[in-house]
């Protein structure tokens, strides 16, 4: 039998030859294997496994994760939406839906036959609990797919591959264009190294995913069935679990697991996403303050594009969380410590290169003082409003970049107004939460409906003025958001520039689909990419190293 190929094979065959993984005892990192133009896809990989967020569990698809019709309002005077992606269920239960036939017949995870179909755990648990069981499944599937390879070779009874279980889908795709048993040897091979930081998590957190994976392990074991399943039906990778798998594998997705977060969404970190996942391949990528690589998502499929050129050699990074731009260097440091457990030195938090952050940083994610006067936002200086500091609870509400944890929130108290001292009154915090979150729910349904709209428009038969009422109803849902934000925020928030990019693009969207109207279209476009502008220019002016 040939020796089993290194990490880095498994990583040239996927990335197509443009990135290779370099190993150093436990250190890694990917590095360029020749010239890539920025602009570039570099990677595309499916998910090992993902999970839908349970709000959002039957409005995509449980596959492909593309968003499904039926969130989608139908036209006036139509009884049914114009897009056909109308949802397809389970065989079994309605606990989980589709966009086809062909995705509902993919589905390893949840069939007729698999321990999550018509049973309450999946919905109980929490989704992380869900993931793991799935990951679990994926890797004593690779384990049984390599023994059964090795038997196969040693037998050299057949060249077919005698795996029964072989899904065609994506979530166990392996390396692809290999058949050789290799690629599975990889992959296995990058699921063992995926970090898991178990003797750094707190051991309040250890106990809690210690309970967790011990019902996630006992439910998913108590609800095996039988195979029998029919020689056409969907494949199954039922398997009895052992709750230290399932621990061993929360704790790789508490340090590896990634937001799933829909194309157009104007709100980052946890705000805007709708699901979780893991992926083998991308988890190989170090971190960097100031990354090289772009992550976005079409569906579940996750696709790294360089943002600037890298030469053979070169390393390719991503970034954990705040970049440069988002956040200082001290506050990014500490947020990579107390989430991942490592201390930054990228070439953005070096001592030569980590600058102090500009002044007045706390305006990032500032509250409107109550007795500053609208009229104040029309002028040159949006820093002369009034700025109140968020207190701890409405901070993940009016940040770009909230914390991924409760526990690494700063503590931050209700700070006084930087022009006038006054405060926001102790009875108005509750009222704030509550039109801050309905804010952000209007942006994620209609980021949701402009997401569905563009696998639309690279149909073949989409023509000018189809589908007009969902992106116009996008764009008011976008608006009513605004108009909070603007109410409740600061000038120079950058939630609130973030908001108005977004708002642009349905803007420009809606001109697309409304050819009579377009010169007005594009104007409300260009005046809300204007704004965007504004208030990034106020944090970063020309020559600011941040």
């Amino acid at each position: 039998e040939p020796p089993a190929p290194k990490g880095g094979d498994c990583v040239q065959t996927l990335t197509g030859g443009m990135l290779s993984l370099e190993r150093a005892g436990r250190e890694r990192q990917m590095v360029a294997l020749r010239h890539i133009p920025a602009g570039s896809d570099v990677l595309r990989e499916e998910p090992a496994a993902f999970v839908i967020f349970k709000a959002q569990r039957l409005q995509r698809c449980g596959v492909c994760a593309h968003p499904l019709a039926s969130e989608l309002p139908p036209p006036a005077g139509l009884d049914s939406p114009s897009i056909l992606n109308l949802p397809i269920y389970c065989r079994g239960c309605p606990l989980a839906a589709y966009c086809s036939v062909n995705c509902r017949d993919k589905d390893v995870f949840h069939n007729l036959h698999s321990p999550e179909c018509g049973l309450p755990w999946p919905r109980i648990l929490p989704e992380e609990a869900l993931l793991a069981t799935r990951l679990a499944t994926w890797e004593q599937h690779l384990a049984f797919a390599q023994e059964q390879q090795q038997q196969q070779q040693q037998l050299d009874s057949s060249e077919q591959d005698p795996d029964e279980l072989r899904p065609e889908g994506g979530m166990l795709q392996q390396a692809q264009g290999d058949s050789s048993g290799g690629g599975r040897r990889s992959m296995s091979r990058l699921a063992d190294d995926l970090l898991d930081h178990e003797g750094k998590q707190p051991r309040k957190r250890i106990l809690y995913w210690s309970v967790l994976a011990t019902v996630a392990a006992a439910a998913h074991n108590a609800g095996l069935k039988p195979r029998g399943q029919q020689p056409n039906g969907p494949p199954t990778l039922a398997t009895h679990l052992e709750a230290r798998c399932v621990f061993k594998w929360l704790c790789r997705i508490a340090i590896n697991g990634v937001a799933l977060r829909p194309i157009a969404s104007a709100l980052g970190g946890a705000a805007g996403s709708w699901g979780t996942a893991l992926f083998p391949v991308a988890a190989c990528f170090n971190h960097s303050c100031q990354p090289n690589l772009a992550l976005r998502f079409n569906g579940c499929t996750l696709i790294a594009r360089a943002s600037e050129d890298l030469d053979p050699g070169m390393g390719a990074f991503i970034s954990y969380g705040p970049q440069v731009g988002e956040s200082p260097c001290t506050a990014r440091k500490q947020h990579l410590q107390s989430c991942y457990y490592f201390d930054c030195h990228c070439r953005a938090c070096s001592p030569t290169t980590c600058h102090p952050p500009p002044p007045r940083d706390d305006l990032r994610a500032a509250l409107r003082c109550p007795c500053s006067n609208h009229a104040e936002d029309k002028g040159d200086n949006l820093r002369a409003v009034g700025a109140c500091v968020p207190p701890s609870a409405l901070l993940p509400l009016c940040s770009k970049d909230p914390p991924c944890q409760p526990e690494s929130a700063p503590c931050l108290g209700m700070g006084s107004c930087s022009k006038c001292g006054s405060k926001i009154p102790t009875h108005c915090l509750a009222k704030y939460s509550v039109d801050l979150q309905l804010a952000a729910a209007k942006f994620d349904e209609a980021a949701s409906i402009l997401e569905r709209l563009q696998q639309e428009d690279s149909s073949a038969s989409f023509s000018p003025g189809q589908g007009f009422e969902h992106v116009d109803r996008a764009l008011t849902l976008f608006m009513q958001g605004l108009q909070v934000y603007e109410r409740l925020l600061h000038p120079c928030n950058l939630l609130l520039g973030a908001a108005y990019h977004t708002a642009a693009k349905a803007a420009a969207a809606a001109a697309k689909r409304a050819p009579s109207r377009n010169t007005l279209y594009m104007q409300h476009a260009a005046d809300l990419l204007h704004q965007s502008v504004s208030v990034l220019a106020h944090h970063f002016p020309p020559g600011c190293p941040q």
